[in-house]
């Protein structure tokens, strides 16, 4: 009797998981490159410097979106969209505080670090059971919800605060998503292997 091959289709958690480890690359890549320009242009013009305090929102509005929508959709996935939302006004936000003073726009980040970092949180939560390494994740909404406490402590000075504040805060970003995506890459190369 011939040996049949089985052609079943992967389970969707594998899609899942291999859509998260792509995203998480991205997200990654896209937070080192920012940290990188807000080093090199944080005495640039003006102009520059607010569109790097744009970007930073929208590309997380972005984002969140474009990952809902690959996993289920906005309405299957009520904390991803509700960032997207938190993330677009805070973009509006930023551009209306960045014609105040730059210790209005430190209190507008500190707002969305801690509203994105609790939703990430609960993203992360969410998706545990059926994509796994998520603890990453959780980890970094929980620091992100400290840092926006942070933020808005550090508005509330009377020092000027420089786009070089956000720095850390991406930074710790760049690591945990990067984590994130190492972290199922290793786990799906032992499942495969064994």
């Amino acid at each position: 009797m011939p040996e049949t091959i089985d052609r079943t289709p992967e389970p969707a958690s594998i899609d899942t998981r291999a859509w998260l480890k792509r995203y998480y690359y991205a997200r990654a890549a896209f937070s080192v490159a920012w940290v990188g320009a807000a080093f090199t242009l944080a005495d640039s013009r003006v102009a520059v410097v607010a569109a790097l305090l744009l970007i930073y929102p929208a590309w997380d509005a972005l984002a969140n979106t474009v990952d809902a929508q690959h996993n289920g959709g906005l309405r299957g996935n009520p904390t991803q969209a509700f960032n997207a939302a938190v993330s677009i006004v805070t973009t509006v936000a930023v551009a209306i505080a960045l014609t105040s003073s730059m210790n209005a726009v430190l209190g507008v980040f500190g707002i969305w670090a801690a509203l994105s970092g609790l939703l990430q949180l609960a993203t992360g939560v969410r998706r545990w059971k059926s994509a796994g390494g998520q603890w990453p994740m959780v980890i970094s909404g929980i620091q992100s919800a400290a840092a926006g406490a942070s933020f808005i402590v550090q508005a509330g000075a009377t020092e000027v605060p420089r786009v070089s504040a956000i720095v850390p805060y991406a930074a710790f970003g760049a690591f945990y998503f990067l984590l994130s995506a190492v972290w199922l890459t290793v786990r799906d190369a032992r499942r495969h292997r064994s």
